[in-house]
């Protein structure tokens, strides 16, 4: 659901910085599946400790929609669709946001994603695959992998 994020196991990173007044290029590509249509945003979070978590500002959903999460680095993504779901298809969530991280005064950050799911709880989604490929076990059916790299601006 939109109020309980995840965060997504594997794309996180521990980037050591070699000034504090650089900037981060974030970029990621996730590609989802889902078995129902669905609306999926991500946003990035950073930290200092791995304890205490900040949304890295990008773009905010200015919806009413409340019952919709908000997507920080934005973008909702629609998996799926009442005339064009499909259990075999997943769909790439590209995303490039420029994080000012100059203000941090510290050398490693660290970065986590996480996802939302903006409908019921009776909604899953599939990270780096489609329904049908978590059902089958089919190897003949790939998919693309999800990635997510910083680069340092200086």
């Amino acid at each position: 659901r939109g109020d309980s994020p995840h965060t997504l196991s594997g794309l996180n990173m521990t980037f050591a910085r070699e000034s504090q007044t650089s900037k981060t290029l974030l970029s990621y590509n996730i590609t989802v599946g889902t078995n129902a249509d669905t609306w999926i945003c991500f946003k990035i979070q950073y930290s200092t400790d791995q304890s205490s978590w900040t949304d890295v500002p990008g773009v905010a959903d200015a919806h009413a929609n409340t019952s919709l999460p908000r997507g920080h680095i934005g973008y909702g993504y629609r998996a799926g669709g009442s005339n064009s779901f499909s259990v075999y298809t997943s769909t790439p969530c590209p995303v490039e946001v420029l994080h000012d991280s100059s203000g941090i005064a510290s050398n490693t950050v660290y970065y986590k994603i996480l996802l939302f799911n903006g409908h019921q709880n009776s909604r899953t989604i599939y990270i780096n695959q489609a329904e049908n490929m978590a059902s089958t076990g089919d190897p003949n059916r790939n998919c693309g992998i999800s990635t997510f790299t910083a680069t340092e601006i200086l």
